[in-house]
């Protein structure tokens, strides 16, 4: 659905958008509730006012100092927010898939039916996680009505002060993303701005950044979450848009290389990371994030891939090989030049031991000088493939390959196995087609290619049967 619905606002925080309870399209309300229709299914429904009152997490307990504070939430740290195990099959990667989704939209409405009568603590984490994970669907297909809907039903449902700051958090953000700073600002009026549990409190610094960052005020996004990464403590689940918010502000404030060493940090926690951190700077592109820090960040993540990707083709060992090589060669060109010198008796190299020393010397001297030379052809050869992959990594088309087999090949190389990846690419518009690569890799991460996974590649735009599997 379009924003430009006549009346609608999925925007505004004087708008109101509830889910149907049967067939589960959004419905504009009214904020003060009452009855209303769905427009798709026809059911009548009733809805309660909007609970406007502040967000307290730690009612009824003394207020804490905020060094206490700080400390208890950084003991929280570090904790990946997982899926609810009864829900756990319909998340991959922090998103529901496209063949999952009216298994999970099914799933949602039970839980908020179920909540709606026993107010159960199970029902409300589903509930939760659910509407925090669909709701990047909704994102993904600029679907911001729907988003709205989903989101502030989830926030009229959901009792617990940690499930309503995160839906609150949601709201501020929508309406940052669609322009209306205004409306983001009253929606964190309502948030709990003093938490001592820590989602509860990256949600409100996550929403306070960003009204700060679309108000230009860069200082203030600094105060809330700290000059560099781990200054202030940020729940696993926010940290790329904390990232970027923190990252940006030192750039706008004209530290451009501590926002650059920013990004590459945050970048480094894995793929993930960088695919939000691209997702967040187009979803929010009206703000400008980022826009000469991440360039120079991602070409340096990529310097550091394209490297890791020659080692793992063999570049490590080239300029031992080179090196050893050259020596072999050198040697044996010496104990070659010395035998023939003693032989012609020019000079007794060998103290004049005989003509049997002085052969010897010449047939060591020869082996030793084919050994240097094949240890160089080894090293010269390990070289070309090194730069081979180094260039697939930085110039290669990217796409996606399943995993069909990982096998040994039997090589290894400073201790570790060679295998060889045999994939089914996968490039748009093109049907899938088998190819294979052979990779230095340690064994713990060679058993997690099981048959199946999805890897990323690189294909060599000039011919597709050459790929680099990649790791970042």
């Amino acid at each position: 659905m379009q924003d430009d619905t006549p009346g609608a606002s999925p925007h505004s925080f004087d708008s109101r958008f509830t889910v149907c309870p049967g067939c589960g399209a959004p419905v504009q309300a009214s904020v003060e509730g009452g009855s209303f229709s769905c427009p798709a299914c026809g059911a009548k429904s009733e809805l309660g006012p909007r609970d406007t009152r502040p967000i307290a997490s730690n009612a009824g307990r003394p207020k804490l100092d905020e060094k206490e504070r700080l400390a208890r939430l950084g003991v929280q740290d570090g904790r990946p927010w997982l899926a609810p195990d009864s829900i756990s099959s319909l998340v991959k990667g922090g998103r529901v898939p496209e063949w999952k989704w009216q298994e999970a939209l099914l799933v949602w409405q039970s839980a908020r039916r179920e909540l709606a009568s026993t107010s159960s603590p199970d029902a409300a984490e589903r509930f939760h996680f659910l509407s925090a994970v669909m709701g990047n669907g909704f994102l993904d297909r600029k679907d911001y009505r729907g988003l709205r809907a989903f989101t502030e039903t989830a926030f009229d449902s959901l009792s617990l002060p940690r499930h309503r700051q995160y839906m609150c958090s949601q709201l501020a953000r929508l309406a940052v993303r669609r322009g209306d700073v205004g409306s983001a600002k009253r929606w964190i009026s309502l948030m709990d701005g003093a938490s001592d549990d820590l989602d509860t409190d990256s949600s409100y610094r996550s929403a306070r950044a960003l009204a700060d960052t679309a108000s230009a005020d860069y200082r203030s996004v600094l105060v809330t979450l700290g000059r560099a990464p781990g200054q202030v403590p940020i729940a696993d689940s926010l940290d790329s848009i904390c990232d970027v918010l923190r990252a940006n502000a030192l750039e706008k404030t004209g530290k451009g290389p501590e926002a650059v060493e920013a990004l590459v940090q945050a970048m480094k926690k894995g793929r993930a990371s960088v695919e939000t951190i691209a997702r967040i700077k187009e979803g929010y592109k009206s703000l400008g994030l980022v826009e000469r820090s991440l360039p120079a960040a991602r070409a340096r993540i990529d310097e550091a891939a394209a490297q890791r990707a020659a080692a793992a083709s063999g570049g490590s060992i080239a300029g031992a090989f080179t090196i050893v090589g050259v020596v072999e060669a050198l040697i044996g060109l010496g104990l070659g030049v010395a035998a023939a010198l003693d032989l012609a008796g020019i000079v007794p190299v060998f103290g004049g031991s005989g003509a049997g020393s002085a052969h010897g010397a010449a047939v060591a001297g020869g082996v030793m000088t084919l050994m240097g030379i094949g240890f160089i052809a080894g090293g010269r050869m390990a070289h070309r493939r090194a730069q081979k992959a180094r260039k697939l990594r930085l110039e290669g088309i990217e796409a996606q390959g399943r995993v069909i087999s990982v096998e040994p090949t039997g090589t290894r190389i400073d201790n570790v196995p060679q295998f060889e990846i045999s994939v089914s690419v996968s490039l748009p518009g093109k049907p899938p087609y088998d190819a294979s690569t052979k990779v230095l890799l340690p064994q713990n991460a060679a058993a997690g290619l099981t048959p199946g996974t999805v890897v990323h590649i690189r294909v060599d735009p000039l011919d597709p049967g050459v790929i680099l599997v990649e790791t970042l």
